[in-house]
């Protein structure tokens, strides 16, 4: 089989755990890595025999680790939700669409939203229900991001399959993080070369007679930021008081433009580096909510 013959789709289900039949004209998501790893559960069974030989092992809880990478890109258009949207949902975001504007993505207690991701691969079909998961990403300037997403799901054998013709996807491009983006701290705009983010979700296993299905029981954001050292103490002093910065960063232009907003964001280590013989500062920040589930905020304009 040839390695270019790869399709992705994706699509919120409407039931957790229940096929929501993604098709290729409308749920097609290009990825530049789809991993898949079948989770399954070998029991051993413990019983007296009069030989050292074991019986076989029996299997029981099955379920996958899917493992994506896709571009960060917005969908071209302002207002228009982007191809990665059912995996950020099924993160436990939920979606807010300003017709024309933007669509925005804030975590929430209550958001129960799986999805169901169809993998072609190796002339196979994996067909992943109930996937929930978590997201991260690291953004350097001059570089294209990747958004990671790893999520769990419900083991289901895959079949044989051809990879169906019609995909189509959003015509936009990557957003290439740049000097002339915008990133501000409480204060005042900052020089970053780098960020970091990962959502923190704490993902578990809820398996009972008559449901087997991933919950998000906590979540614990974290960011990390590289930036120019300007020679005062103000870093210093927010760490050791337990101080706390509003994050704003911007990538890309309008219709194709990510922003992230981290209103609270409380330093918890800071180190120094160096970059073209400059000074650098290493700060990791936990972020905290302001007025509820905004511990962080996507934004695609």
């Amino acid at each position: 089989m040839s390695i270019f013959d790869r399709l992705v789709l994706t699509k919120i289900e409407t039931t957790n755990g229940t096929d929501s039949l993604p098709v290729p004209a409308t749920d097609a998501i290009r990825v530049s890595t789809a991993n898949i790893t079948p989770n399954v559960e070998a029991i051993d069974r413990a019983v007296l025999k009069t030989t050292m030989g074991n019986l076989p092992h029996m299997i029981g809880k099955k379920t996958a680790t899917v493992e994506l990478e896709v571009e960060l890109k917005g969908s071209g258009a302002a207002g228009t939700a982007p191809e990665m949207a059912p995996l950020l949902k099924a993160c436990g975001l939920v979606e807010t669409v300003t017709a024309g504007t933007d669509v925005s993505y804030t975590p929430s207690t209550t958001a129960t939203e799986t999805a169901t991701i169809y993998i072609y691969k190796d002339g196979l079909l994996w067909k992943l229900l109930g996937s929930k998961g978590k997201v991260s990403f690291e953004t350097t300037i001059g570089q294209i991001t990747l958004m990671k997403f790893t999520m769990q799901a419900l083991y289901t054998p895959p079949v044989l399959s051809a990879v169906p013709s019609g995909a189509a996807y959003q015509s936009s491009q990557p957003i290439i993080a740049n000097n002339v983006d915008v990133a501000t701290e409480s204060l005042g705009a900052i020089k970053v070369a780098t960020v970091g983010f990962d959502d923190g979700n704490d993902l578990q296993e809820h398996y009972v007679i008559g449901e087997h299905s991933f919950q998000i029981a906590q979540r614990q954001p974290t960011a990390t930021i590289t930036k120019d050292s300007v020679g005062t103490t103000a870093e210093w002093d927010g760490l050791a008081a337990g101080l706390d910065a509003a994050i704003s960063l911007t990538f890309g232009v309008a219709g194709n433009q990510f922003k992230a907003d981290f209103p609270v964001a409380r330093k918890e280590g800071i180190g120094y580096s160096e970059r073209a013989e400059r000074d650098t500062l290493d700060a990791s920040y936990r972020l905290y909510e302001s007025v509820g589930d905004d511990q962080y905020t996507f934004t695609f304009a």
